[in-house]
């Protein structure tokens, strides 16, 4: 009876082990599943952010630079990209902190 007792505990620490490890691997994946969105994200933002600029330099190249101070397309234009800049910093901050 010794035998089968033995093999019972040997059995028993080697399921406890294994779930262990696979818990371990199941956070591991989730973090970089998480940090692989985020940068995905980031990635976009920093699209739309160049096509802000984008439309900023049309805009520009199309009107006089001293009106500009007061022009209310320029002023939302930058606004938007200044919006989606902090809004990349803030998620790339995200990633910094989880490492």
């Amino acid at each position: 009876m010794a035998f089968v007792d033995k093999m019972k505990t040997f059995f028993d620490k080697s399921v406890e082990a294994s779930k262990n490890a696979f818990e371990k691997a199941g956070d591991a994946v989730q973090d970089f599943g998480d940090k692989s969105v985020t940068k995905i994200e980031i990635k976009k933002l920093e699209a739309k952010l160049e096509k802000q600029y984008a439309a900023i330099g049309k805009l520009v190249y199309e009107t006089d630079l001293d009106s500009l101070k007061n022009n209310e397309s320029f002023a939302k234009l930058k606004e938007e990209a200044e919006s989606i800049l902090k809004e990349i910093e803030t998620k790339k901050s995200v990633i910094n902190s989880q490492k």
